[in-house]
């Protein structure tokens, strides 16, 4: 007989599905001014993320052009900015890097070739004298300025180089 009465007692279900849903209606006008300031906090967070990163950006890309006024933003390798994000440094000392190791790689090539030189035995006589002419690894290690000031010889080092 108890559980019957325990049964009987007990809310049906549908009695229980009313209740939540007069709970959801029944939302006081403070908690709905509550719930939306808080979007509104998020919201402000972020905004003020994106406002960060533009200032941050900013700056990044003035120190850049005070650093290296000579190269433009688009010059930029992608190596560099890769190398930017992944590490989460600025691209200025990205670049900073990628352009020490550069200079670091043509001084090598250049005692290379000087060491080279001065073993060399010299012209042989009678010998034609290229002029302006550029290995592909020559090509690739100027910078974009360089490759722009010697385009044509460039254009007829490689073309010189398939025949």
């Amino acid at each position: 007989m108890e559980m019957a009465t325990n049964e009987e007692n007990a809310p049906s279900e549908k009695e229980e599905v009313k209740n939540d849903d007069r709970k959801d209606e029944s939302k006081s006008p403070a908690v709905e001014a509550e719930t939306e300031l808080e979007t509104c906090r998020k919201e402000v967070q972020r905004l003020s993320a994106i406002i960060d990163n533009i200032k941050r950006e900013a700056r990044e890309a003035q120190a850049f052009a005070e650093l290296f006024p000579e190269v433009k933003a688009d010059e930029i390798p992608d190596c560099v900015k890769k190398q930017a994000e992944t590490e989460g440094i600025p691209v200025v000392a990205a670049y900073a890097i990628y352009d020490r190791r550069r200079t670091l790689e043509r001084k090598k090539c250049s005692e290379i070739l000087e060491r080279s030189a001065a073993r060399s035995s010299g012209m042989i006589a009678g010998g034609a004298v290229q002029e302006d002419y550029f290995t592909v690894d020559q090509i690739r290690m100027m910078s974009p300025r360089e490759v722009r000031k010697h385009y044509k010889a460039i254009m007829k080092s490689l073309s010189k180089g398939k025949n």
